[in-house]
């Protein structure tokens, strides 16, 4: 009696051993990856991007591979060099750059997720169901506006506030999906959305900025057009500051409406920085400076992304210069005229179009 008795305790007591392994080893998905101990963070690549590796002095010795859109990548620590390095493990880094990379940290309910503790419960329908009225109402308010005619601050302003609801709704709830994609198309709107872009010299050539798709509709990011004046987003502004002063690139094709070929920029970029309210931590919160210098003249733009950094829909921070505004700052001489009807903007320059592009140069 006594021994089965031992044999019933112990059979027990190995099944709790079991159960609890079990449930202590499920697995915390962040997304693509499982979070592990001792992680710190992950990051996203927005663009292909080289995985390098460091040799014994600290500097970059070689490109491992290149990573694609879309993968994420767990980081186990940070250098602060070479603009900021985030580790992956066995001796891998990805260079910080915020228009190819992004980079996150868990949350509190994944880390007590991984440590095993409770989280708190989901929350009720019908606080979702409010959540998601809420929403759609604040969104259609926003499409109401921009019919009727809205300033780019107020519209960068609401638009990011939804965003950062939007973030927040539960993953997975039933019309998350559906806000999510009218969101989206609040940015395709064609009362506030342009896509064609045109430079025209002074000796009459015209060209297809290089970056259009489609003939001329410029389709990776979007431009806009609030109460009578015109926004680019960061990409276009480096372009046509490239071209106005001379740093371009022309090649010849054949196109109709006597285009005489693609022109795209080269050589001036925007460079970002991560200013951190607490410059001790890493996990400190933060926000992005761009920054756009014209080597002519030295001017400067400033873009300041203040975005919550939990993610967004919306990839490219919305500029708040006008074509009027960028062009006095970074004093270049170029004009423009704008189509309303065709949605189409053509900027002028002062001087002849360059000599084609060769293969080689």
């Amino acid at each position: 009696m006594r021994i089965r008795k031992v044999l019933v305790l112990s059979f027990v007591a190995l099944f709790m051993f079991l159960f609890s392994t079990s449930d202590a080893s499920a697995k915390v998905m962040w997304g693509k990856t499982e979070l592990k101990q001792g992680q710190i963070g992950k990051v996203t690549i927005l663009r292909e991007t080289p995985v390098v590796k460091l040799d014994d002095k600290g500097n970059i010795s070689s490109v491992v591979k290149r990573a694609h859109k879309g993968e994420e990548f767990r980081v186990y620590s940070y250098q602060n060099k070479f603009g900021g390095l985030y580790g992956l493990g066995g001796g891998l880094f990805v260079q910080k750059n915020e228009v190819g990379v992004k980079y996150e940290t868990p949350s509190k309910t994944k880390l007590a997720l991984l440590e095993g503790k409770t989280t708190q419960p989901d929350k009720p329908k019908e606080n979702i169901d409010k959540e998601y009225s809420l929403l759609n109402a604040e969104m259609d308010s926003l499409i109401k506006d921009i019919k009727s005619g809205i300033s780019q601050k107020d519209f960068a302003t609401r638009s990011n506030s939804i965003n950062e609801k939007l973030i927040k709704f539960p993953q997975g709830k039933q019309g998350k999906f559906e806000l999510e994609d009218k969101y989206k198309k609040l940015f395709e709107m064609p009362e506030i959305q342009f896509k064609r872009i045109i430079f025209e010299f002074s000796d009459g050539q015209r060209t297809l900025y290089s970056n259009n798709d489609k003939f001329g509709e410029y389709t990776m990011f979007k431009h806009f057009t609030f109460e009578g004046k015109l926004y680019l987003n960061k990409r276009v502004i480096e372009d046509v500051q490239s071209v106005a002063i001379g740093f371009y690139d022309f090649e010849s094709k054949n196109l109709p409406e006597d285009f005489k070929g693609i022109t795209w920029g080269r050589g001036t970029i925007f460079t970002d920085e991560r200013k951190y309210i607490d410059n001790s931590s890493l996990d400190s919160p933060y926000y992005i400076v761009y920054k756009l210098l014209n080597p002519k003249n030295n001017k400067e733009l400033i873009i300041e992304d203040k975005r919550s950094r939990q993610g967004y829909y919306n990839w490219d921070v919305l500029n708040p210069y006008s074509i009027e505004d960028f062009t006095s700052i970074l004093d270049l001489d170029v004009s423009y005229t704008y189509d309303k009807q065709n949605h189409t903007l053509t900027f002028k320059f002062p001087e002849p179009l360059k000599e084609p592009y060769r293969i080689g140069q």
